[in-house]
Order: C-alpha cells, then structure tokens, then sequence
C-alpha cells in the first residue's frame, strides 16, 4: 500500500467524494461545482482555492488561483455552456458542435494542468477504474473513495468546505488514514468495507453508552443526597409559584457542596466520552454522515 503524507488527486467525477478525503483535489468535471442560483451554495473559485493544491494557487489574482486554473476554466465553460444553464447557441450550433470545435484545446489545457498540479495523469480518479482492484495497494484516501461509506451527495459543497477547513477534522482524517495504512495492506477489499462498517457500529454503540453513563451518573448524584433534593425541590417550587421561597443555611451549604461534586464528575464524565470520539480512527467517517 502507497502512503503519502499530504495525497492529491486529479478528478474527472464525483469531486465531493474525493474531497473529503484527499488533502487537495484538482476537479476535472467542473460542472460539479457551479452553484444553482439562490442556493446558497459557495462559488467555484471559493471551492477551488480550499480544494486546489497550494502550487495551483495564487494569491495575486483576482480569483485566487493560478491562470492555468483560470484558462481551464475558461475553456472547459465554452466547450460546455449547459454548464452554466446555456443550451441555446448563436448561429445554430448544437451543445455537441461545440463540445467537439473546443475539445481538443480543453484536452490540451487538461493535460497542462495535471501536470502543473503533480497529479498522475494515469491516476485521475473517474478516469479508470483506480478501487476496482481486489485488495488494497493504493494510497489510503483513494482505497477510502472507493468504498462509498458515506454518500457525499447527500453533503453541500458549504459543509465539505466546513470540515475541510476545521482543524479537529484535519487530524481525524489523518488519524484515519494513518489507521488504513496500517492494518488493511493487501487486505480484500470487500473486507475493509465490513470491517470499518462493523467499527463505525461500535463505535457509536459505545459512545451511546457513554453519553448514557455521563446522564445517569448525574442524575444519582443528585438524587442520593437529602440536601440536594430538597434545594431541587424548594428550586422547582419556587419557579413553578412564581415566588422565592426561603432556603435555609445549612441546607443550601451543603447541597452547594454537593452540587460541586457533580459538576466535577459530569466534567470527567464528559471528557471521557471527548476523548474516545477524539481518538478513535472511525470517527471522522462517523462525523460526516451526521
């Protein structure tokens, strides 16, 4: 199995998918990034400056990217005007007239790009049948975007962005990628896909217990002590009468002891429950199909 630290990838079709977990994506199937009107989507180029290799970036244009980037753009938008909500042409060209006049410029400017972005040009996701293989040779977030365990059309390109940009994700990702590397080398790939659907089902098992633990720890402490039921009670009455009610001294000391105790416990408990979802491999994949 390949490993690199920081994965690319060039890709002609389902770029979401790609981009949940590939550090940098360069789509090759643009239309897959222009918003419907009144979406509310992100535009293009804000999708393609978080997605796009660093080289392929350029903080002095306008747009933020590269002008290869720019001329790709630009070609790939004439040759496909359906693209852009455009399907009737001047002087009576049809949609594959023009695709075919602006064709061999796009494969041109394609192949240009691919190379200035240090993708493979062997290796574009959508292009070949790159997860087909029987066993996991491939670098991890490719043997990941191959076993469809999370449906990314159901995910808007603005939440894509969200966990792309999100520092805790980041090292989620990593972690789980770190965690394919090193125990599914050579493995079936029909294996990996039950086991990790296996581990996303403990894991949510067991983070529901512990969500459970952490609610039935507090309410026992609450209610094994006779100060800190009555300071509930006496609480309870007063907001349901509308009207304070005396609470004496000794009671309210000791329940605010009490209460003290329980903060710190459902404290421990909480981190407990951070912790596990923290450092659990699955948990990224478990965090983007909420």
């Amino acid at each position: 199995m390949k490993y690199e630290s920081q994965s690319a990838l060039a890709c002609l079709q389902d770029t979401k998918n790609a981009s949940l977990y590939f550090d940098n994506v360069v789509p090759l199937e643009l239309s897959e990034l222009i918003p419907i009107r009144d979406s509310g989507e992100p535009e293009m180029f804000e999708i393609l400056n978080s997605i796009l290799p660093s080289n392929l970036l350029d903080s002095n244009n306008p747009r933020g990217v590269n002008p290869l980037v720019i001329q790709y753009t630009s070609t790939y938008l004439i040759a496909f005007p359906s693209a852009l909500g455009i399907f009737d042409l001047p002087n009576n060209e049809t949609l594959e007239e023009r695709h075919n006049k602006h064709m061999p410029k796009l494969l041109s400017d394609m192949s240009q790009l691919i190379h200035s972005s240090g993708c493979s040009a062997s290796g574009i996701f959508g292009a070949v049948a790159n997860t087909n293989q029987e066993t996991a040779q491939e670098d991890p977030s490719l043997i990941l975007s191959g076993l469809n365990l999370v449906d990314a059309s159901k995910l808007s390109w603005k939440q894509i962005l969200e966990i792309r940009d999100d520092k805790e994700s980041i090292n989620k990702l990593k972690r789980l990628r770190l965690f394919i590397y090193e125990n599914y080398n050579d493995k079936p790939l029909n294996y990996i896909k039950d086991d990790l659907n296996q581990r996303i089902y403990d894991y949510e098992n067991t983070a529901k217990e512990l969500g459970l633990k952490t609610k039935e720890s507090i309410f026992k402490a609450i209610f094994s002590s006779e100060s800190t039921v009555g300071l509930t009670a006496a609480a309870i009455a007063s907001a349901f009468l509308a009207a304070p009610i005396a609470i004496p001294l000794s009671l309210a000391i000791g329940s605010t002891f009490m209460i003290g105790n329980i903060a710190l416990d459902f404290k421990s408990q909480k981190r407990e429950l951070y912790n596990f979802k923290r450092d659990n491999p699955i948990s990224y994949i478990v965090d983007i199909k909420k």
